[in-house]
């Protein structure tokens, strides 16, 4: 249940801070987005200060997190409230999104808005793990020049090796035995793995930074 001490004033500040980290990143971005389709530099000044339609911000990132942070508070060990505050929030995005689509538009505000409650429950388990997630999504959401300039040059090769690279750890060292089975006992087939996943590791590093870098400078900072 709520009580008004320290510690829970601290974890509600919490929970908006982080929904309102990952709504400003948001709104910024509607900001850019409706710019690139604005002329002349008059409008681009004056849409600055205009409220953008159809787009998810801060306020409602950070509310999102609150709702779920007092659904968790409130609810207890029961998980009835939590549960409908979640298809309550799912239902109001899904809804909020057909009216508003586009045929430019994809859905990475939206799924970032349905996460943003399950931060806010997460936080009455683990501060220091939410805090980690919110920075990873709304990097993520950063990312999005980055990626638009780097998929396309993307190669099916680049794209295959580094599935190859992903199996190896995966998969194959898991499934490597960690005992000795040499006569010695000094080697396992896991410790023989790993040298080879490194070895693998180290090339196709080199590979990439001769990709982004150029040949030259990528093979001095392989070295």
């Amino acid at each position: 249940m709520l009580s008004l001490d320290l510690s829970t004033l601290k974890e509600a500040a919490t929970a908006v801070a982080l929904g309102l980290m990952m709504g400003l990143e948001r709104e910024r971005s509607g900001f850019e987005r409706r710019q690139e389709g604005q002329g002349p530099t008059q409008n681009r000044r004056e849409s600055d200060s205009a409220e953008i339609p159809g787009s998810l911000g801060a306020r409602t990132f950070a509310l999102l997190t609150l709702m779920g942070w007092i659904s968790v508070k409130v609810g207890g060990d029961n998980l009835a409230m939590p549960i409908a505050v979640m298809a309550m929030s799912a239902v109001l995005i899904g809804l909020f999104y057909f009216e508003t689509k586009s045929l430019d538009r994809g859905l990475t505000t939206e799924i970032a808005a349905v996460t943003a409650p399950l931060l806010g429950m997460l936080l009455t388990r683990d501060a220091l793990l939410t805090v980690a997630v919110a920075v990873i999504i709304t990097l993520l959401l950063l990312s999005k020049p980055w990626f638009r300039a780097w998929i396309p040059r993307l190669q099916r090769e680049d794209m295959t090796g580094a599935i190859q690279l992903l199996i190896v750890f995966a998969i194959l060292l898991p499934m490597l035995p960690a005992r000795t089975l040499d006569p010695w006992g000094v080697l396992s087939p896991r410790k023989v793995g790993w040298m080879v996943a490194l070895i693998a590791s180290v090339d196709f590093l080199g590979y990439a930074l001769n990709r982004v870098l150029g040949s030259r400078r990528g093979a001095l900072m392989t070295g």
